[in-house]
């Protein structure tokens, strides 16, 4: 290879999800490595992640970047389809590469990147961060050490119950669910790779056990896998279902067994102790609960000191990726590495049958029906009118494309990727790709539409003015010159109760739509401006170039696959929430919000009007919890409200002498969550009929409210 024991090695970042951020962050601590370009055929996601890296050049393909910039080393960040042809061109170019998990979906691909990568003299390396958390490192060497004897067993558990609705909510919504083996193959690569650290790398796979939750939609929420090792025995499960949503890993040997809690970075250790069995035990018990206080003790000290963020093994990682490039050696993790944990996973595949097949996993999702759509199959109100939706990837927009469907209409989307698309409105719409930035996609998607329901927009307050302005105010201007030039006969445009503001002077009061929209330009709250600006760029249409428009206001919203959540952070049925959580929050069952678009869109009493949509009767949380599960008792602890802002002027502070970056908490989001406001939903009730019952917009089944009883969002 190519010394590069002085110069500055420039990497290159192919694909800005979420985890883009991660991999930026710890690029920017290693020294002599610098983020030059980055790749991503979304507009909005690379102008993210290239303005993170400090203003690089971004581009739309790897092939583009790679002829221009040619850079020392890629990471692969794309969904894992695309990871072995991508690495392949990277390592062709002369990159060293680095990809995130699971490297390849076959052995075959993994092959040709491993061939590909001897033949231009570069790395190959993978992402198996879990095997750089504090607290995994400090069991793996307890156990070289032999702290532990000889390693019998080995227990890993990764439930995701309590993350996003991505998983645990709405099926078919993220691209993990078209992977072979669905959804787990997203989380069998971290489950893998501590395995193999413990057991050794040539496992052999026995078992496969798939479970499904009694309150699921059909499709398996539980995975359990028996291996074998040279070293001993182990178990693994992936569950959606179990609550809290927790991360293990258990050695148990010869001479002592480990439990190490990767959500908190604590590794606790027992060890055989030559006393009397009943001392034994309380000795333990002690050992126990002072080795659970010094780990939370620092892991606490880490996180304030700023020396783990939310994926602490990733930065080691990609520290030894080019530690390894620098000196002309293998990584910790390399092709090897990552080509051996694909074949367990083809093996898992294999034993489990059928039952982990893309396409089985999707026939048998079925969501299940909010009043507007189960009543629309009877009215067929809809039929045969053409629709088009924007934000139909979106937690509103599936449910609106769903209720639409069933009421008959001709529905087609358009969206930035077919890849985030449900299973079911892929195959029941007609589906565009295209960007709201680009005028001859929107006119494609818009040929012979009707009516244009408008859900798209940047929902964040973590990304800046820039995206917010371009995908919410700059995309509404397009898609509704469009839709007047189109002449459509309603154009449905999603707003929101943000555009009121939160100043305390609201406060007891109620909001209908003839209040003014807020002035305010508070820089951490992009959302709610970008929604004022968006609602006038409506307006302004509607004025001079004679759209038919209709506006709705939802609250927050909530519902199927959407679990509301009633606090900052939450240990079992308690709930650290800021303020009291009895001021009215204005909460959207998103079958309302369904409900009050279909009705907007064709009552001609709807004509250029705006809606408040907000649940009724309107609830604080701790009313909210009540009502919605009388028989659980949940509970709130209050957080000082004015702590809460003076900690928020800090961080805002803070966040504005480093010209860089967002707040964790800013004075915005704090008035949010403490508004006292009642936002009259009259107009909605009078105008169009609508109810506003979250009870009375889903239907009975355990589906939709087990959902519901989850808390506030």
């Amino acid at each position: 290879m190519t010394d590069v024991h002085h110069q500055t090695l420039r990497t290159a970042i192919v694909g800005c999800g979420a985890i883009a951020r991660s991999h930026v962050a710890a690029v920017a601590d290693i020294e002599g490595v610098e983020v030059c370009a980055v790749a991503d055929h979304d507009p909005s996601s690379r102008a993210a992640i290239a303005a993170l890296a400090g203003g690089v050049p971004a581009y739309a393909t790897l092939d583009e970047l790679l002829a221009i910039e040619a850079p020392d080393a890629v990471h692969v960040l794309t969904p894992p389809p695309s990871h072995a042809p991508l690495g392949v061109t990277a390592l062709e170019a002369g990159a060293h590469v680095l990809i995130e998990k699971p490297m390849a979906l076959s052995s075959d691909e993994a092959d040709a990147l491993l061939k590909a990568g001897v033949a231009a003299d570069r790395l190959v390396a993978t992402c198996h961060n879990m095997l750089f958390k504090p607290a995994v490192a400090q069991a793996l060497e307890l156990v070289r050490a032999g702290h532990i004897g000889r390693v019998v067993h080995v227990v890993t558990f990764w439930g995701i119950a309590d993350d996003s609705g991505t998983y645990s909510g709405d099926p078919g919504s993220h691209w993990s669910w078209r992977l072979p083996g669905s959804y787990f193959t997203n989380f069998l690569p971290h489950t893998i790779s501590l395995q193999q650290a413990f057991l050794g790398s040539d496992l052999e796979v026995g078992d496969v056990v798939i479970g499904t939750a009694e309150n699921a939609w059909r499709f398996p929420t539980d995975l359990s896998v028996t291996l074998r090792g040279a070293a001993g025995w182990g178990t693994m499960t992936v569950s959606t279902s179990v609550r809290p949503g927790m991360k293990f890993v258990e050695v148990y040997g010869s001479e002592g067994v480990i439990r190490v809690d990767m959500s908190r970075e604590i590794c606790v250790v027992q060890r055989p102790r030559r006393v009397p069995g009943p001392l034994a035990k309380v000795l333990f018990g002690i050992e126990h609960g002072l080795q659970l206080v010094k780990g939370t003790v620092v892991s606490a000290a880490m996180v304030a000191g700023g020396k783990w963020g939310s994926n602490p093994g990733l930065a080691p990682l990609i520290a030894d990726f080019y530690e390894g490039i620098r000196r002309n050696q293998q990584p910790v993790v390399d092709g090897e590495a990552g080509r051996s944990m694909v074949s367990i996973m083809e093996r898992i595949w294999e034993n489990s049958g059928s039952a982990l097949d893309a396409e089985s996993t999707d026939r048998h999702i079925e969501p299940g029906l909010l009043a507007a759509e189960a009543t629309g199959r009877e009215s067929g109100d809809l039929a045969g009118t053409r629709v088009l939706v924007t934000g139909a990837t979106g937690f509103l927009g599936s449910h609106l494309v769903r209720a639409l469907r069933s009421r008959g209409a001709d529905v087609a989307v358009l969206v930035r990727s077919r890849k985030r698309l449900t299973f079911d409105i892929e195959q029941s719409a007609a589906v565009f790709e295209g960007d709201l930035a680009d005028r001859r996609a929107i006119d494609r998607a818009m040929a012979g539409a009707r009516i244009v329901f408008h859900c798209a927009a940047v929902t964040t307050n973590k990304v800046g003015w820039d995206q917010h302005y371009e995908g919410t105010v700059a995309a509404t201007a397009n898609l509704a010159e469009a839709a007047a030039a189109a002449g459509v006969d309603r154009f449905v445009h999603v707003s929101s109760v943000a555009v009121y503001g939160f100043d305390k002077s609201h406060d007891g009061r109620a909001i209908d739509e003839s209040t003014p929209l807020d002035t305010v330009d508070d820089p951490w709250s992009p959302y709610a401006r970008a929604k004022v600006e968006a609602e006038h760029v409506v307006r302004r249409i509607e004025r001079e170039l004679g759209l038919p428009v209709a506006i709705i206001r939802p609250g927050i919203l909530y519902g199927p696959g959407r679990p509301l959540k009633p606090g900052l952070a939450r240990m079992g049925n308690w709930w650290l929430s800021i303020g009291s959580g009895r001021n009215a929050l204005p909460f959207t069952f998103v079958g309302n919000a369904v409900d009050a678009m279909v009705r907007v869109a064709s009552s001609p009493e709807a004509a250029g009007e705006a809606f408040n949509i907000v649940d009724e009767p309107q609830a604080g949380v701790v009313d909210l919890l009540s009502r919605a599960d009388p028989e659980t008792p949940r509970h709130i602890v209050p957080f000082p409200t004015g702590v809460a802002e003076a900690l928020a002027r800090l961080d805002e502070r803070r966040v504005a002498r480093r010209a860089g970056g967002r707040p964790l908490l800013s004075e915005a989001a704090v008035r949010g969550r403490t508004r006292d406001i009642r936002y009259d939903t009259t107009k909605a009730k009078q105008l169009l009929g609508w109810r506003g019952d979250p009870e009375a917009a889903a239907t009975a089944s355990t589906t939709t409210h087990h959902h519901v009883v989850e808390g506030a969002h």
